[in-house]
């Protein structure tokens, strides 16, 4: 005898999908009485370098801060899958670290104090760092080439040497997602090249970056996925290759691509 069974198969389950690191969904940003920032929904994946760029007064940077939870924003953001609103402070520092173009720190704080504090949204308040939060920026300051200046005034710094101590900061939180604005800014050609071959890194461990650049030449070396801003309207977003077209340059920066017009440069070895 045979028996047929009448139960249904269980349906197969939908694969699991893991959320992007970090989402922005119908994104607007005031500055003053306007919005500066129109619309802007795409998301920065774990494991990716995404470059933003645009014209100077696109809304790049004023959408870094909104990204950070900085200034107000209306749309959503999602930083793991997580509602950016719904973190308070010190949970939105500890998920996204935000490295600003310039700082405005102006007392004679050691570095390694500066760099620091990058570890307050880990400690308990009151609490003396830890051994992880030590090592947190030991290697930060490493990993942006500063720990020579560890003992030093930051106001005794230059702009580029200051700007990798900012970079270092942010590196010290170890969040998950790192936004970059024009980190590049002021830096010799070394240490832009040192900086950019860190983002790789940091992204093939698993971080999430997005970085403000300029030159396109840093855009194609650094970023696996860019995104355009052009009078705060998103343009453009997709892999790097098929988005750095002559056409959107031009119609982006109102410039012509000349092939081989700019120099290229790698690190030396040893």
């Amino acid at each position: 005898m045979v028996l047929v069974s009448h139960l249904k198969a269980p349906e197969p389950k939908p694969p699991h999908k893991t959320p992007p690191a970090l989402e922005a969904k119908g994104l607007y940003v005031p500055r003053g009485s306007r919005d500066v920032v129109l619309d802007v929904s795409f998301a920065v994946q774990s494991h990716s370098v995404v470059a933003l760029i645009g014209r100077n007064g696109s809304g790049k940077t004023t959408l870094l801060k909104a990204l950070a939870g900085l200034i107000p924003s209306r749309g959503s953001i999602d930083v793991l899958g997580q509602s950016l609103a719904g973190l308070d402070r010190r949970q939105r520092a500890q998920q996204v670290a935000y490295v600003p173009q310039q700082s405005l720190l102006d007392v004679p704080m050691e570095v390694r104090d500066v760099v620091a504090q990058g570890r307050l949204a880990h400690a308990s308040h009151f609490s003396r760092p830890s051994s992880k939060d030590r090592s947190a920026v030991e290697e930060a300051m490493s990993a942006a080439d500063v720990t020579q200046f560890a003992s030093r005034p930051f106001t005794s710094l230059s702009h580029g040497e200051r700007h990798r101590v900012l970079i270092a900061r942010g590196l010290a939180t170890q969040a998950p997602v790192l936004l970059l604005d024009e980190p590049t800014a002021g830096l010799d050609i070394e240490h832009v090249l040192s900086l950019l071959n860190l983002v790789k890194t940091l992204a093939a461990a698993g971080r999430a970056v997005l970085i403000v650049l300029h030159p396109l030449a840093e855009v194609q070396d650094a970023a696996t996925t860019v995104a355009v801003l052009s009078e705060g309207r998103m343009v453009a977003h997709g892999p790097t290759q098929t988005v750095l077209s002559p056409s959107l340059v031009h119609e982006v920066y109102n410039v012509h691509a000349v092939v081989g017009g700019a120099w290229g440069f790698r690190q030396s070895e040893g």
